[in-house]
This record gives C-alpha cells, sequence and structure tokens, in this order.
C-alpha cells in the first residue's frame, strides 16, 4: 500500500528520519521558500523561491548553490531525466546536463514566458504544467502547448496520469483526457469551484490538493471526489507524493 505524503505551504526544507518519523529543519535561511525538490545519483537538488536552486553532495549536511545561467533565481518545479536535470523559472523552462553546473534554456518550441509548476516524466516523453499543459517526446527538446478543452484561462498547477488518462489539477477543478492532452475534459463532479495546487496517483485512489479546502479523494478515476476529514480539512495543500508500495 502506498502512503501519501503532503506539505501544507512548503516555507523551508526538512529531512525526515524514517526510523523515527520525526522532521528536522535542514540548510540555512537562504533556503526559505523552498518550492521543489529533486534527486540526481548522490545529490539533493532544492529549487527555492528567491534564491535560485541548492545543491548538496552529503545528504543535506551542507548546500552551495548551483545558479549559473539561471535567467531567474525564482524556482517554481524541478525533476530529473536519466542525468538531465529540468527545473522552472517563474517565466521559463531550463535545463542542466552536467549536475547543475551550467543551466540553460530549454522551451523550443513554447517559446520564453511560458513557466513550468510540475513534470510528469515517462521515459522520453514529459509532460509539463503551466499556461495548458506542454508535452514534449523527445526528453524535452521540443515542446507542443495543448490547451483544447482546458479553461479559458488555463492554468495547470499539476498533472500526473492513471491508466490511459491524465488528469490535471488547475484553478477551476480537475480536467483528464484520454488521448494524451491532447482534448480534456473535466473530471466528475465535486472539484469544480475549487482552486487546485497539486494531484497525484496513489493507488486506485486519486488525490487533489486544494487551496483552502484541503484534500479531495476519487476512488472511481475521477467520476466523484469526497473532502478527506482529516487534521488538514481547511489547508492550502501545495503538494503531494507517495511512496513505498
Amino acid at each position: 500500500m502506498k502512503t501519501s505524503f503532503l506539505s501544507i505551504v512548503l516555507s523551508s526544507f526538512i529531512s525526515c528520519s524514517l526510523t523515527n518519523a520525526q522532521w528536522v529543519q535542514i540548510g540555512n535561511t537562504s533556503m526559505a521558500q523552498s518550492s521543489s525538490i529533486c534527486i540526481n545519483g548522490d545529490n539533493i537538488f532544492v529549487g527555492t523561491g528567491g534564491n535560485g536552486i541548492f545543491r548538496s553532495s552529503n545528504n543535506g549536511d551542507s548546500w552551495e548553490t548551483v545558479n549559473n545561467g539561471l535567467p531567474l533565481n525564482s524556482i517554481q518545479a524541478m525533476a530529473n531525466n536519466n542525468g538531465r536535470l529540468f527545473a522552472s523559472t517563474f517565466y521559463d523552462i531550463i535545463t542542466s546536463t552536467d549536475n547543475g553546473n551550467l543551466w540553460i534554456p530549454y522551451y523550443n518550441g513554447l517559446g520564453s514566458g511560458y513557466p513550468a509548476y510540475d513534470f510528469l516524466i515517462e521515459g522520453n516523453s514529459i509532460y509539463a504544467s503551466g499556461y495548458g499543459v506542454y508535452y514534449s517526446s523527445d526528453n524535452g527538446a521540443n515542446w507542443i502547448r495543448y490547451t483544447s478543452g482546458l479553461p479559458t484561462s488555463p492554468v495547470v498547477r499539476s498533472i500526473t496520469r492513471k491508466g490511459n488518462k491524465l488528469f490535471a489539477a488547475t484553478v477551476n477543478g480537475v480536467y483528464y483526457s484520454e488521448d494524451n492532452g491532447l482534448n480534456w475534459n473535466v473530471a466528475g463532479i465535486g472539484l469544480n469551484n475549487y482552486k487546485l495546487w497539486c494531484i497525484v496517483t496513489s493507488g486506485d485512489n486519486i488525490l487533489a490538493g486544494t487551496d483552502t479546502s484541503g484534500i479531495f479523494i476519487s476512488t472511481d478515476d475521477g467520476s466523484t471526489w469526497t473532502k478527506l476529514q482529516n487534521d488538514f480539512a481547511n489547508a492550502q495543500v501545495r503538494f503531494l507524493t507517495t511512496y513505498g508500495n
């Protein structure tokens, strides 16, 4: 069974020992407003809201900035695909193939001004959420932007897959696509009037984090959604991920 973890308005970088199940803050004040994290081998990368990208090669004991080439120091999202690192500032998608030492623009087909809020990696196929859904079939070298069926102002915060369906968390509820992002439809009832931040698949379930109303769950492929009544019932949930089986 997969366990879901969540972040409530992530504002600093913390780590947890699974043995003791206790969280401790690591890093420094420059890493406040941490927005994203990814792993490349023995290296941990953390993107921040105003100080660029930090890298640690010793499990977080010490950190260095790796901002060479960044067009902006505000990082929205990060991902790793077989050693090619992806990141997005508030304006552009960028990449690094040398472990973060140099970042270069990587948005051919989109142009500048199209940030990504989340990445979904499927081999050489990459989906990114932003002003619509961006798709690349060649590991980010070229991108296509899909908006058909999405709201008029298609701000997509997060994207996940369950079976043959893609699900997109937007500022106007959840949408799904059965043709790999070409066309989108409203995913059931229950979340139409909610601003969403994130969405994730966990086993047979789909979970969505909202702006002010905690977490919703769907057990029927997005047809219906039910609010989880837990400690975060009225929280802003910006990030969800899964761990384990």
